[in-house]
């Protein structure tokens, strides 16, 4: 039984794929989760949902090199994230989603009103990305639409991201 959890630390603790069960005892009342290095987000759809949107008391979210792309899983985690009002940092990093990940994931963080820390290095937002995972421009502007409306925003990582001078200068307004 965790029901008197507020952390969780899951980084690292599965060789293989994460298992279901353990999404399903995560307490609602859960202030810190970190699924890293986590193939969490390979689950079906609707199992990834719906524990997501369960955890509204999140303040820390860490879904970092967790396998996280456009088609298995940003939509998902979109929809958590827009059920999470206290959230205030959330690490998204080494997850290639690329621009047009941005632009699904832009609408809820738009809705994260206390996010102070956003971390997205190495997901292949930029203009200048691997020719693989190139970002979509218009994802990335929607990103720097979504970063311009994070008041409480003081720490920002897009380190590593194949970001041009064009793409630099659209970020540079967006912080102003």
């Amino acid at each position: 039984e965790m029901a008197s959890l507020e952390q969780l630390g899951l980084a690292h603790c599965f060789p293989q794929r994460f298992p279901e069960q353990v999404l399903t005892q995560v307490p609602e009342r859960v202030t810190s989760l970190d699924l890293s290095s986590k193939r969490v987000f390979e689950f079906p759809s609707i199992v990834l949902g719906t524990h997501l949107v369960r955890l509204a008391n999140l303040r820390t979210l860490d879904v970092s090199a967790s396998s996280l792309t456009t088609r298995d899983g940003i939509c998902h985690l979109a929809l958590g994230l827009s059920r999470m009002p206290e959230l205030t940092h959330l690490a998204m990093g080494h997850n290639s989603f690329g621009g047009k990940g941005c632009g699904t994931l832009a609408p809820a963080l738009q809705q994260l009103s206390k996010l102070e820390h956003l971390g997205l290095a190495r997901c292949a937002v930029g203009s200048m990305a691997k020719p693989l995972k190139r970002g979509d421009p218009r994802g990335f502007e929607a990103l720097c639409a979504a970063i311009k409306t994070l008041g409480a925003l003081t720490s920002l990582d897009v380190s590593s991201n194949g970001i041009d001078p064009s793409d630099a200068r659209i970020l540079a307004e967006a912080r102003q």
